[in-house]
């Protein structure tokens, strides 16, 4: 199980840096009526599964985004999720 409190100085040997990360849930999405699954199967909705998805794919540092929607404004309400897991994980994201 991950830690989310650890540092990327503890994690690996490669440092790997991920410049577009998105958090968020995905629901169903069409646009222009077109069902669209860019992150299939992936959710990043709390500090731990986004530790486990940095520790699983030996990311040590991230730029997090919110998803994409199709009402932008319901993207800016992810913000104080953003500030959360930047809080909790200062050393691994860049908000």
């Amino acid at each position: 199980m991950s830690n989310a409190t650890h540092s990327m100085e503890d994690n690996f040997a490669l440092k790997i840096f991920d410049a577009h990360l998105h958090v968020g849930k995905w629901g169903d999405i069409s646009i222009q009526g077109r069902k669209i699954e860019p992150l299939k199967n992936r959710t990043i909705d709390s500090v731990t599964s986004l530790c486990t998805f940095l520790d699983k794919h030996h990311i040590n540092c991230a730029v997090i985004v919110p998803i994409y929607t199709p009402k932008q404004e319901e993207a800016f309400l992810l913000n104080e999720f953003i500030l959360k897991i930047k809080k909790k994980m200062p050393d691994r994201i860049v908000p």
